[in-house]
């Protein structure tokens, strides 16, 4: 049986546009292709992509706001970095994502994602 994703973090696991919601972030819904365009932070700091296989980070970097995606690697220690594999948890609206927001995160308040 799958794992809920969200049973590994204390954070909020939310979808793309949940985090960039969550974080009050301003974006473009691009239909056709199902993704966000044009997206920038109220502060005004530019937002940095990256990530090694896709984007599997977002920051701001004025105010340090930040998404990460959990299935990017992950650091344990210098030099060593781990890897939540997709298939061994159960992804509900593709949540994936977390938030953190300059005030310790957006934080799961014992909800179970469904």
């Amino acid at each position: 049986m799958k794992k809920n994703l969200q049973e590994v973090t204390d954070y909020k696991v939310m979808n793309i546009k949940e985090g960039l919601d969550s974080l009050g972030w301003t974006y473009e819904t691009n239909e056709e292709s199902e993704s966000y365009d044009n997206i920038s932070c109220p502060c005004g700091g530019e937002l940095e992509f990256s990530g090694f296989i896709g984007t599997e980070d977002i920051e701001c970097n004025k105010c340090g706001k930040h998404m990460v995606d959990l299935f990017s690697p992950i650091p344990v220690s210098c030099g060593l970095c781990t890897v939540l594999k997709p298939s061994d948890y159960e992804l509900v609206n593709n949540r994936h994502w977390i938030a953190i927001d300059g005030n310790g995160g957006i934080m799961n308040k014992g909800e179970i994602n469904k």
